[in-house]
């Protein structure tokens, strides 16, 4: 790390050195900070925030009509020719057409294309922002605040604000003239009295001789020192990811969770389980059902924002920052809020600022791990921008970069993992409530499970017993894999299993074994996941276990009927009490590997008198069709272990304290 930090100031050195900069260019060290990859630097107001690049209407005839009227003709003569080429459209000035992103363009007066040999309108427009005047005028726009234009080295600085609303803003300390020239809403052109500086007309710039000299200087000593450290840093390059890490996983409702609600009641915690459970299940099929399109948007947060079941601590960045973030098995990237942030109020801890992370770097979006599924986008100096989001308007927006990260162990240490993927979120809306992130632990090429090789394995003892503090997550190669394995399918971003039946006690249930096949066009299925609380069976199991269920306690108690739930297979009484020497109830999956629930996993308190069976009736309706789910609440008292590259989860039934205890041995 330290090789990677000397070469890399060196190289900046280099920059500085080697720029023939004239004296109107930006300073250098008002580049953007590490974490901002967009158009636009600080303290953006929700009036002109950044947008994804979506296909945005522009009239090319009538902002050259606009510019003449107004008596921009020189510049109006120029759009005339070369407006479609120089905005990037497809069409000519003959029809209105479309601009990909939100667009603002500064145009300069007449006098000012005098004495001008080259003219490069490149540098004039600001993308993907669109800064009307009411945006310039705002009063959350500080001076100073950077709008990035083209590369690495292009930025125009607001340089004076009106002091009412009559005064001016200057942008590189050229005037703005005439507001709104043109203005559609996503694209606005403005009047300005010059062009912004020489360096942002001319592309080629004479070269100075004293500079080129220095600059061939520090080359040779860059060359000379990049040898003697160039060991070091392909040693830090490669380092190799630990083979295990073993952390524990927080239930909302644990004492050790920040979510923690000392009063609430069993009916209280039944209630947020019912409903988390009722909106993950609607948000599972939403995003089988659009996988792919449009509508899903590469989405990876909707896992994350319905459910909330499972949490990790670990710190992130040097120094190092405490994050709280939901565990998910139904997405696959890691992502955090970081700052700036919109959308990050109310957090359990603070924020994560890459800009005071020495180890933290933006990845390129010439990386591999910028992937479709993510809408990894070039964004600032080809820094690769993620993009997730869903129908229901969770989203997160912002930086895939690198970063150390230290996770929490179960002996109360940590265990530091450098230069991990993860997606450094800046937008974030209405997808993880109060929780720092997601880490996802899906198949994903950018997912921490690839990361760390291909394996993962969780361990669920307890999740109604507040106080129990032995459920774990293990990741990589170290991952728990014991007991009975089966055949794991993923598909459109889930874990689905082959069940083959289910056995109340010793009686194996009347159930084709068709019932749980998916069909050619994704209805049907099995999915486990660890997002979902309840679990759901198609009507052809679901029926035979709910008279079986009657056969054993009809006799014995008296069925209860929730008025908001009349279907749901309740009864008067208390589990602990009442359902002493109940049978297991077995899920069977193919090659011999069994889930077995207990009355503990099988059903759930209600109200303080009235239990309900934890598996309700599949979604006949709404696509995908009958897709069973496995909840968490299945999962207690098992060990689950996935291996991604082989296809297969193994299922172990065992103690997780016993468990807990020899994991912290070496």
């Amino acid at each position: 790390m330290a090789a990677k930090f000397t070469i890399s100031s060196l190289l900046f050195l280099l920059l500085i050195a080697c720029q023939n900069r004239p004296t109107s260019q930006l300073d250098i060290l008002n580049l953007p900070p590490p974490g901002w990859c967009y158009g636009f630097l600080s303290y953006p107001a929700s009036e002109w925030e950044y947008k994804r690049d979506v296909e945005v209407a522009i009239d090319l005839e009538a902002i050259v009509k606009a510019l003449y009227d107004t008596g921009y003709k020189t510049a109006s003569n120029i759009f005339e020719k070369d407006l479609g080429q120089i905005l990037g459209v497809r069409y000519n000035l003959e029809n209105a057409t479309t601009v990909m992103g939100n667009t603002t363009i500064f145009v300069p007066r007449d006098d000012a294309f005098k004495n001008r040999s080259s003219i490069d309108f490149e540098p004039q427009i600001v993308r993907s922002l669109m800064l009307d005047r009411e945006a310039l005028h705002s009063s959350t726009l500080p001076v100073k605040t950077l709008f990035a234009i083209r590369g690495a080295r292009d930025y125009l600085s607001v340089t004076q604000k009106p002091t009412d609303s009559h005064g001016h803003v200057s942008i590189n300390n050229v005037t703005i003239t005439d507001w709104d020239i043109y203005h559609n809403g996503r694209v606005v052109v403005h009047g300005v009295e010059d062009f912004f500086g020489p360096y942002f007309v001319f592309k080629n710039p004479p070269p100075n001789h004293e500079a080129s000299v220095y600059c061939k200087i520090l080359l040779l000593s860059f060359v000379v020192l990049a040898s003697t450290y160039i060991n070091a840093a392909a040693t830090a390059a490669t380092f190799a990811k630990p083979r295990r890490i073993v952390t524990k996983l927080i239930h909302r409702d644990s004492v050790h969770s920040p979510f923690y609600m000392a009063n609430a009641t069993a009916s209280d915690h039944a209630r947020l389980a019912i409903e988390n459970s009722e909106a993950r299940i609607a948000s599972i099929h939403e995003r089988i059902r659009n996988y792919g399109s449009m509508d899903d948007l590469g989405a990876k947060v909707i896992a994350a924002d319905k459910g909330n079941i499972f949490f990790v601590n670990f710190y992130i960045g040097e120094p190092a920052v405490s994050q709280f973030v939901i565990m998910d098995t139904a997405s696959s990237l890691l992502w955090v809020h970081c700052l700036p942030c919109k959308g990050c109020e109310d957090k359990v801890n603070p924020i994560f600022d890459p800009a005071k992370s020495y180890t933290y770097a933006n990845l390129s979006c010439d990386s591999a791990h910028c992937a479709p599924s993510i809408r990894g986008t070039c964004g600032l100096n080809r820094t690769c921008i993620y993009s997730l989001g869903h129908r229901d308007n969770a989203s997160s927006t912002g930086c895939l970069a690198s970063e150390t990260f230290n996770f929490m162990t179960f002996d109360d240490d940590t265990q530091d993992v450098p230069d991990l993927v993860f997606g450094c979120g800046n937008y974030n809306f209405d997808s993880v409530e109060q929780s720092n992130g997601v880490l996802g632990l899906g198949a994903d090429i950018y997912s921490l499970v690839s990361q760390l090789g291909s394996m993962f394995s969780y361990c669920i003892g307890s999740i109604k017993d507040p106080l129990y503090a032995h459920n774990k997550l293990i990741l990589g190669e170290g991952a728990n894999i014991e007991g009975y394995t089966t055949r794991l399918d993923i598909y459109r971003g889930f874990y689905y299993l082959t069940l083959e039946g289910i056995s109340v006690g010793r009686n194996c249930l009347n159930i084709d074994r068709k019932t749980f096949t998916r069909s050619p066009t994704g209805d049907g299925g099995v999915v486990i996941d660890s997002g979902t609380t309840l679990s759901s069976l198609v009507r052809g199991a679901y029926e035979p276990l709910k008279a079986e269920v009657e056969h054993y306690i009809g006799k014995s108690l008296s069925r209860a009927f929730l008025y908001e739930d009349v279907e749901r297979l309740c009864y008067t009484g208390i589990i602990s009490r009442d359902l002493v020497g109940f049978p297991t109830v077995t899920l069977n999956f193919a090659s011999e590997a069994n889930l077995e629930m207990d009355k503990d996993g099988l059903f759930h308190q209600r109200e303080q008198n009235i239990f309900c069976m934890a598996i309700k009736l599949a979604n006949e309706t709404v696509k995908p069709r009958n897709l069973s789910i496995i909840g968490a609440l299945a999962q207690q008292h098992h060990n689950i272990a996935y291996d991604i590259s082989e296809r297969e989860l193994t299922i172990k039934r065992t103690d997780c304290q016993l468990e807990s205890e020899m994991a912290i041995k070496p």
